[in-house]
């Protein structure tokens, strides 16, 4: 349980980091999702992955947005950064019940980190 909380609480920094580095915001989420302000796009972009990590597909999910930041789309990085944010507030027994782990989300940010230049900065964070 305490391995788990720490690997949670790294990804956590790691997305924090990303978004610093990227984005420069300091919020917990990529995207302020307790904003008032929160535009539309960004609404639907995140009800669109709770819905579909929600019905079990995020496999699927997963590929997809790997795919989509390894071709450099549009938004494809908040995109990531949201999903992996999302999967890592999930509980152990949800992660496990659909064959994933926050082992898994570590490669995952692992890889957007990689795509983006700073894997150097992101490891030094896991591994420190």
């Amino acid at each position: 349980m305490y391995e788990q909380d720490y690997i949670m609480r790294m990804n956590r920094d790691i997305i924090r980091t990303i978004s610093r580095l990227v984005f420069n915001k300091d919020t917990e989420f990529p995207l302020d999702i307790t904003s008032q302000t929160l535009k539309n796009e960004d609404k639907k972009m995140l009800n669109s992955l709770q819905g579909q990590v929600n019905i079990g597909k995020i496999n699927e999910v997963e590929k997809k947005i790997c795919q989509s930041v390894g071709n450099n789309e549009s938004r494809a990085l908040e995109k990531a950064l949201l999903f992996y944010a999302y999967l890592n507030e999930q509980t152990d027994e949800f992660l496990l019940a659909n064959s994933f782990s926050r082992e898994r989300i570590q490669s995952g940010l692992q890889y957007i980190a990689s795509q983006l230049g700073i894997l150097d900065i992101v490891n030094l964070n896991y591994f420190e």
